[in-house]
């Protein structure tokens, strides 16, 4: 067949990055998609065999060749070669599992070549007579994760249909024209213009996304994976967290991970990176083929917000994103003039995928398990499944291998489901959409020391005391839970008309406001006086002032006031009855000729205080 007797197709969103990153690493095997299917009952081979072949003549992106048309790249889908399924028998080995295991891992290794046919590899390992991993791979250069999906899930229909005499062209897989015509429809919309405008709005300004790593090396040729099963008592209640806030669970794990991510750099502007499928249509999403998408998560996580406060948040701004899917990040890395010079749009990647994975190749259950979704530039928090899943939802942390050593990786790993057993499992101190992003932070970090809150734990109890600005004075009022009313003593807590202003005003005192911000590092005495003894063994010279210090004044007789030191010469305190919690330059808090000193409580979590 000649050239000319061949269609001839433009790239889909994304193809030209993938080609040039290729190009640019030829060897690398990174942009290797793979599943394989754990089958587990009788299966006949030939059939199987039969079923693939069907469905490569149906997948066209199978099929194609990039080829250059005019200084363009585009692909033609050429005709159907002979694609044989390989069976390796490893029933034989002392452990199937990991020999088979091996093999595949081998395989993933193995660079494919790519922009031209076939795109794909398998293979069928048989780990006992009725035991098989039927294993598929693809290029991401014609298909992304969820085409991929689609291939294995068409292999089920054909290799059922065939076993029971049915027609298995029912359901063939439409032509990749489908998908590049309704891209091609979306770029000349209205919608388009209003996705860019979107865009360039919302990310108007400097971004500066952070990782939870300092190095900043490409994506390798490997990744690290870690897979756990996510305990069901946390889904149970990461199912409840969403529902407070008419959400589903993947916003509560999107919670997670933002808050994480605000815990271990103790940055408040957190972007994420949110994999899309871009699939909006019933075609679109019948069809294999390339169309996934990235788009940043921007989320703001205060240490005061409580974490329904949280997670409403992040689901608002992940409907707001999602709204806008379509527009491709490469578009929007040109954009904003970060395309070509190796900047980062964002930061670690949640990528939740909760589709069906149960599979039937005829009365033969098949389980399809992930390998790889392509390369991993940062770090990957990835679910599959639904908690209605036999084997309930499966979490994998993938990393790239030059920015975190294996022990860094596993701290991330322990650390993240720590706070995820923190916010939504059984043993959590209390409902965690009740309690502040700080607290929970405070809980998770004597098992996870990967999260620290914010770089130095004083900071934490500037945080705790900013929530309460505006709060009244109450004398004798607050605790380490919160505010609460007061008393007097014959001297003080009375308001101008002489009634104790404390017994009806929920608010704190000057000593109790320093008691609740740092009730979760360390447990002050609750007067004034006593916690400048306390605290007296670390003295800090003004000069040196660091947030979360401790300012003292003294009247010749007794020290009677204290403050928290917030940063830039002010201190946040509780003044007297009648006023509220403000902060204040420290000159003027108190008169200055009652100056007696400061302390420092603690030093940083990740020093002797952790």
């Amino acid at each position: 067949m000649s050239d000319s007797d061949m269609t001839e197709l433009p790239l889909a969103g994304g193809q030209e990055r993938i080609w040039l990153g290729q190009l640019r690493n030829p060897d690398s095997p990174a942009y290797n998609i793979g599943v394989y299917i754990d089958l587990r009952g009788p299966l006949d081979p030939e059939v199987l065999k039969q079923a693939a072949k069907q469905v490569l003549v149906e997948a066209e992106t199978l099929r194609t060749r990039i080829v250059e048309v005019g200084g363009e790249l585009r692909q033609r889908v050429e005709p159907a070669e002979s694609w044989e399924v390989p069976r390796i028998d490893v029933s034989g080995e002392a452990d199937p599992e990991r020999a088979a295991a091996a093999w595949i891992a081998a395989e993933m290794a193995r660079p494919r070549a790519w922009g031209l046919p076939p795109h794909h590899a398998s293979a069928l390992l048989a780990l006992a007579p009725d035991r098989h991993w039927l294993f598929a791979s693809t290029h991401h250069l014609v298909s992304d994760a969820f085409g991929a999906a689609i291939l294995v899930r068409r292999v089920a229909q054909v290799y059922t249909a065939l076993l029971e005499g049915r027609d298995p062209a029912v359901g063939a897989l439409p032509g990749l024209s489908a998908l590049l015509d309704e891209e091609a429809e979306y770029r000349a919309s209205a919608q388009y213009q209003e996705d860019r405008s979107y865009w360039r709005d919302r990310l108007a300004g400097e971004l500066r996304p952070v990782s939870l790593s300092n190095r900043t090396d490409p994506a390798a040729p490997a990744m690290r994976r870690d897979t756990v099963r996510l305990d069901p008592g946390v889904m149970e209640g990461m199912e409840k967290s969403s529902k407070r806030v008419r959400a589903s669970w993947p916003r509560s794990f999107t919670t997670a991970v933002a808050l994480y991510v605000h815990g271990v750099t103790g940055e408040k502007d957190v972007v994420l990176g949110l994999p899309v499928s871009v699939r909006p249509t019933p075609l679109s999403q019948a069809v294999p083929g390339m169309r996934s998408n990235i788009v940043p998560l921007c989320l703001r996580v205060e240490p005061w917000m409580s974490v329904q406060e949280l997670t409403a948040h992040v689901r608002q701004e992940m409907r707001a994103a999602l709204e806008h899917q379509r527009y491709r990040h490469e578009e929007l890395r040109a954009d904003l003039g970060i395309l070509d010079n190796g900047g980062r749009m964002n930061g670690p990647v949640v990528n939740i995928m909760p589709f069906d994975y149960d599979l039937r190749f005829g009365q033969t259950r098949g389980l399809m398990r992930n390998l790889s979704n392509g390369p991993v530039t940062d770090i990957d928090f990835i679910c599959y499944g639904t908690p209605q899943d036999p084997e309930g939802v499966r979490f994998d942390l993938d990393a790239n291998p030059d920015r975190y050593t294996q022990e860094e990786f596993d701290g991330h790993l322990a650390g993240f489901l720590r706070l995820l057993d923190t916010l939504y499992g059984p043993s959590g101190d209390a409902p965690a959409p009740d309690r502040t992003v700080a607290d929970v932070l405070m809980s998770a970090a004597p098992d996870a020391e990967r999260i620290r809150t914010v770089p130095e734990g004083q900071v934490l109890a500037v945080e705790r005391a900013v929530q309460w600005l505006g709060t009244p004075y109450s004398w004798g009022g607050g605790t380490p839970e919160g505010p609460s009313t007061g008393y007097c003593d014959g001297t003080n807590g009375y308001g101008p008309d002489g009634e104790c202003a404390a017994a009806v005003t929920v608010g704190f005192d000057c000593s109790s406001l320093v008691q609740y911000a740092y009730w979760p590092l360390v447990q002050l005495p609750r007067v004034s006086a006593e916690q400048y003894v306390a605290t007296s063994q670390r003295p800090v010279e003004r000069q040196a002032l660091q947030p979360g210090d401790l300012v003292f004044w003294h009247n010749g007789d007794r020290v009677y006031h204290v403050a928290v030191y917030a940063g830039g010469g002010e201190v946040i305190h509780a003044p007297r009855t009648g006023k509220n919690i403000v902060r204040v330059p420290l000159d003027e808090a108190m008169p200055t000729e009652h100056y007696h000193g400061a302390t420092r409580p603690l030093h940083a979590l990740s020093g002797d205080a952790r």
